[in-house]
């Protein structure tokens, strides 16, 4: 195990080896249709997860750790027909931030392409978006280091 005191860099505001929230079993999630998301939106939706996380992790001055998950699968579950649905999952923040992610995304990307999707078993098939830690969000820059957002 690291010692925690090693693991920010504050010259390069840098986490070494974040301690990413992963536990096992089902959760619930959201489910974006990538299909037919706003075209500005298209190649960079996940900068507006991020910056809504911010925006909710200073404004509630959250000090716990987190990390949101995305995996992308078909889906039939918008008109019934077949999409790419990237389906969002949050582990170790609390309920009120996945619904606020959830109405702030439909907001953004537009209320028929943001959905409350069913619980899907969490695997090591989940890429991470950001991980919350030290009430700032932080993406992956490469597998060891995350840059502070």
């Amino acid at each position: 195990m690291i010692d925690e005191d090693n693991i920010i860099d504050n010259d390069n505001d840098e986490v070494l080896y974040p301690e990413l929230i992963r536990k096992k079993g089902r959760f619930p999630t959201i489910e974006i249709d990538i299909g037919n998301i706003p075209k500005k939106f298209e190649n960079n939706w996940t900068n507006t997860v991020v910056k809504i996380t911010k925006e909710w992790v200073i404004d509630r001055k959250y000090t716990k750790k987190g990390t949101l998950w995305i995996w992308t699968a078909p889906s039939y579950n918008f008109q019934n027909n077949m999409t790419w649905s990237e389906f969002i999952m949050a582990q170790g923040l609390p309920k009120d931030f996945f619904n606020y992610l959830c109405t702030q995304l439909k907001h953004n990307f537009g209320k028929n392409i943001v959905k409350f999707s069913e619980y899907v078993e969490f695997s090591d098939e989940w890429m991470s978006i950001c991980h919350v830690e030290k009430r700032k969000v932080w993406q992956e820059d490469d597998p060891y280091t995350y840059k502070q957002i």
